[in-house]
C-alpha cells in the first residue's frame, strides 16, 4: 500500500485511512506521519495491545525503510525501491508470495512527489491472526464480520479440529511476542514456567468466537503447577471486553469455558499458581451453554462460578469470575457454595464504582480494595452506594485479597450476595441504638463493643461510621488520661516502697484494661498491672530478707556481752523463718 504526504490513521475501524481488519489491532491504533522529505514517523493512539519497534513497546518514533513495526499481532515493514525486491523473512514460500504481492501493489501505485515518497507496507501476520484476516480464509467457522471458514487440515491430509490459537500456545520463537507475561513468569524449552505465586499470562490477539458456544482449552501441566483458563469476550470493534469467564483447572482432559451468544470475539488468559511448567496449549470449539435469565428484575448470565449481573441499560452491574463454585438465585440476591479449591474474583461496573467504592469489611472499619491490600478474617464486602449497592456476607471469616480490578476470594465456604439490604439495615439500626445508649450512660465497655460491631459488620451509613469512630476516639482519650494518672501513682508507690499503694494502683489498672478491651490503653494498663504485682511481691520478699540480716548482725554484736539475749534473738529468728513471716 502506498502512503502519501500527510497523516494516515491505521486501525481496525472502517474509518481508518489504513484499515487492518485484525482483532489484535485497536479501532484507531496508530498514526503514520509522512513528511515532504520522505521521512515517516509513527505515534500510538492509546491502543489496547500497543505498538512495538525493535521488540520494545514505544509511544512514537521514526520509522526507517527496511524496519518493522508491530501493531498487536500484525508486523508492518516499511519498503522503498531499494529493498522492494528483498525476500520476506523466514524463507517461507507463502510469506515470499505475500511479500511479492505487497511490493507489486506498492510499486504499481502512482507516485505523489519525489521517489522517496513511495512507501510500501508489507503485512506479515503471525499465526495468531493469520494472513486470512487481510487476504481471506476458507475453513468454515464464523469470523467477526459474519464470513465462515472450514476445518483445518491435519497432517496426512485428514481434517481435524482447528487450534483456535493458531499455534501461539507453543511458547517458542515468534509466538512469545503475542503473550503478556506477569512479573516472575518465564519461558523455557517451549513451556511457560512459574515458581509459586499466583500470576497471569495473557494472549494479546483476539480470536473469532466459535459458533458452538464455548472453547475447550487443553495443555500439558507438570510439577506442582495449577493453571486455569479465562476467556475475555466482546462484541464488534469494542476495544474493551464485556466480561470474562473462567474454566476449571487444566489437567489431563480439555477444559470447556463458556462464551455467551452475544460474544463475537474472545481473548485467552491463564492464571497460574504453584511451581511447574505448562506447554502444548491449544483451544478448540466446544458445545457449552451459558444460562441467561432475570432474577427479581436483574438480568444475568453465567455458568458454574461465572456470574454477570447487568444494569437496566445493559451495562455491567457486578461480575464474578471463578471456578469450583455454584451460583444459585436466592431471595434478594444470589448464593454461592465453594469447594476446597474454589476461587472467585469480583469486579464492579463503572456506574457501580462511581456510586461508592468496593470495600472489604475489617476490624476498625471497612478497607477500600486495591492491588496489594489483604484483609485476614474479613466477614464480607460492601460494594457501591445508593441503588447500586450490594452486600456480600461470608459463612465464616476469610482472607480477601485486593486486585487491580476488584477482590479475590479463595477456598471453601458459602457467600451470600444481597441487593435487598432490609435485614442489614435493621441490624445496623439496632447496633446504632446500643452504641448511643452506652455513650449516654458512660458504659465504655458496651460502647466499644457496639461501635466495633457497627464498623466491622454494618458500615452502611457514612455518617454513622464517623459517629462510631468519634465515640471510640473520645473513650480512648479518656482512658489514656486515666492511664497517665495511674502511671504517676505507680511511680510514687515504687519510690515510697509502699506495697499498699502498689496494690491499689494494680487494682485500678486491671479495671481499666477490662473496660477498654482490644485497645492500646488496655494493653498498656495490663502491662502496668503486671509490673506493679511483680514489684509488690519483690518488696515483700526483700523486706523479710532485710529483717533476717539485721537480726543476724545484732546477735553477732551482743553475743559477747549478752549471750542470753543473743540466744533469744537467734531463736526468734528461727521461729520467724520457720513460720514463713
Amino acid at each position: 500500500m502506498e502512503l502519501g504526504v500527510g497523516n494516515h490513521i491505521v486501525g481496525r475501524s472502517p474509518a481508518a485511512e489504513f484499515p487492518l481488519k485484525v482483532e489484535s489491532v485497536s479501532g484507531k491504533h496508530a498514526v503514520f506521519e509522512v513528511a515532504a522529505d520522505g521521512k515517516v514517523r509513527f505515534r500510538d493512539l492509546g491502543s489496547t495491545n500497543g505498538t512495538f519497534s525493535g521488540g520494545v513497546k514505544v509511544e512514537e518514533g521514526e520509522w526507517f525503510p527496511g524496519s518493522e513495526l508491530k501493531l498487536g499481532q500484525v508486523r508492518l515493514r516499511l519498503l522503498d525501491q531499494d529493498d522492494a525486491a528483498a525476500p520476506a523473512p523466514g524463507g517461507d514460500a507463502g510469506d515470499r508470495e505475500l511479500h511479492r504481492r505487497a511490493v507489486e501493489q506498492a510499486l504499481a501505485g502512482k507516485r505523489r512527489g519525489s521517489p522517496l515518497l513511495l512507501v510500501g507496507l508489507l503485512l506479515l501476520i503471525g499465526g495468531a491472526g493469520g494472513a486470512w484476516w487481510m487476504f481471506g480464509r476458507d475453513d468454515g467457522a464464523a469470523d467477526p464480520d459474519g464470513s465462515t471458514r472450514g476445518g483445518a487440515a491435519a497432517p496426512g491430509g485428514t481434517t481435524g479440529p482447528a487450534d483456535l490459537l493458531g499455534g501461539l500456545g507453543a511458547f517458542g520463537g515468534d509466538e512469545l511476542a503475542a503473550w503478556s507475561l506477569g512479573a516472575g513468569l518465564g519461558v523455557a524449552q517451549g513451556a511457560l514456567v512459574n515458581d509459586g505465586p499466583r500470576r497471569r499470562a495473557t494472549l494479546s490477539p483476539r480470536f473469532a468466537a466459535p459458533s458452538d458456544g464455548g472453547v475447550a482449552v487443553s495443555a500439558t501441566v507438570g510439577g506442582g503447577l495449577r493453571a486455569w483458563p479465562i476467556l475475555a469476550w466482546g462484541v464488534g470493534d469494542e476495544d474493551q471486553p464485556r466480561g470474562d469467564f473462567a474454566g476449571a483447572a487444566l489437567g489431563s482432559a480439555p477444559v470447556a469455558v463458556p462464551l455467551p451468544d452475544e460474544a463475537e470475539w474472545f481473548q485467552l488468559a491463564l492464571v497460574l499458581e504453584g511451581s511447574g511448567r505448562l506447554s502444548a496449549l491449544r483451544a478448540e470449539s466446544a458445545e457449552l451453554a451459558v444460562a441467561t435469565g432475570t432474577h427479581e428484575g436483574h438480568r444475568h448470565l453465567g455458568q458454574a462460578g461465572n456470574l454477570r449481573l447487568f444494569e437496566r441499560d445493559g451495562s455491567l452491574w457486578y461480575g464474578w469470575t471463578g471456578t469450583g463454585v455454584d451460583w444459585a438465585p436466592a431471595a434478594g440476591g444470589f448464593d454461592a457454595n465453594g469447594a476446597e479449591d474454589a476461587w472467585l474474583e469480583l469486579t464492579a461496573g463503572a456506574a457501580t464504582l462511581a456510586s461508592g467504592p468496593l470495600q472489604i469489611l475489617a476490624e476498625g472499619g471497612p478497607v477500600t480494595a486495591s492491588a496489594g491490600v489483604v484483609v485476614e478474617d474479613s466477614p464480607g464486602l460492601i460494594v457501591g452506594g445508593e441503588t447500586h449497592r450490594v452486600q456480600v456476607r461470608f459463612s465464616a471469616p476469610r482472607r480477601v485479597e485486593g486486585t487491580a480490578n476488584g477482590v479475590l476470594l479463595r477456598g471453601p465456604g458459602t457467600l451470600r450476595m444481597r441487593w435487598d439490604l432490609t435485614a442489614a439495615y435493621t441490624e445496623r439500626a439496632r447496633v446504632v441504638r446500643e452504641m448511643r445508649r452506652a455513650a449516654a450512660s458512660g458504659d465504655d465497655l458496651a460502647l466499644l463493643r457496639s461501635s466495633a460491631e457497627l464498623l466491622r459488620e454494618w458500615p452502611l451509613d457514612e455518617a454513622e461510621v464517623g459517629e462510631a469512630l468519634g465515640l471510640r476516639r473520645q473513650t480512648i482519650v479518656r482512658g489514656r488520661a486515666e492511664l497517665g494518672a495511674l502511671q504517676i501513682e505507680a511511680a510514687e508507690s515504687l519510690f515510697l516502697d509502699s506495697t499498699v499503694r502498689m496494690a491499689a494502683a494494680e487494682t485500678r489498672a486491671r479495671a481499666l484494661a477490662a473496660r477498654l478491651p482490644g485497645t492500646d490503653v488496655a494493653r498498656e494498663a495490663g502491662g502496668l498491672e503486671n509490673d506493679l504485682r511483680t514489684s509488690r511481691e519483690l518488696a515483700g520478699a526483700e523486706g523479710q530478707l532485710a529483717r533476717s540480716k539485721y537480726r543476724e548482725r545484732l546477735r553477732g554484736a551482743i553475743a559477747g556481752t549478752y549471750p542470753l539475749m543473743a540466744a533469744w534473738l537467734g531463736g526468734e529468728g528461727q521461729t520467724e523463718s520457720g513460720g514463713g513471716q
